[in-house]
């Protein structure tokens, strides 16, 4: 992460300060992603969320394809600027669809930059009409870095 970057990153973090309530739990998902966009961890929130146990895959796997252009310009933004925010559908692993919030932040983890992902859930299991317009995926898992640039 560039210095300049970093600044941006602590100087939003600092504006945020101020207007938040002071968090007590954590009652939503989150996750910790690579900047290629791998999932490295989440907590049991996202688990449940994705149907997934374990933190593996990429965001491509859980992204309807008519959403890949907005989720890739979030992860671009985020790497860019420190944050960034979106609301878009999001893909578990028994191919329920849920309509979700997730506000990414870059992170400095022992020197490397990862990005932190806490999500607003605005609903679970959208109607199937959604489900036809943002289609599944068809790339096969492991095949993304080259999809991303």
């Amino acid at each position: 992460m560039s210095l300049e970057k970093h600044i941006i990153s602590i100087l939003r973090a600092a504006s945020l300060s101020d207007s938040l309530p002071s968090g007590e739990t954590i009652e939503s998902p989150i996750s910790i992603l690579t900047l290629d966009g791998y999932l490295l961890a989440h907590n049991d929130h996202m688990a449940d969320l994705l149907q997934q146990k374990h933190a593996t895959g990429h965001w491509l796997e859980r992204c309807p394809k008519l959403a890949i252009n907005l989720v890739r310009d979030s992860f671009n933004q985020t790497i860019n600027y420190g944050s960034n925010t979106i609301t878009r559908p999001i893909i578990s692993a028994n191919n329920k669809v849920h309509l979700v919030s997730p506000t990414k932040q870059l992170i400095n983890i022992d020197g490397f930059a990862f990005i932190f992902n806490s999500t607003k859930i605005v609903q679970e299991d959208i109607d199937t009409n959604v489900v036809r317009l943002f289609s599944l995926p068809t790339s096969r898992p492991g095949c993304h870095k080259d999809q991303l640039n």
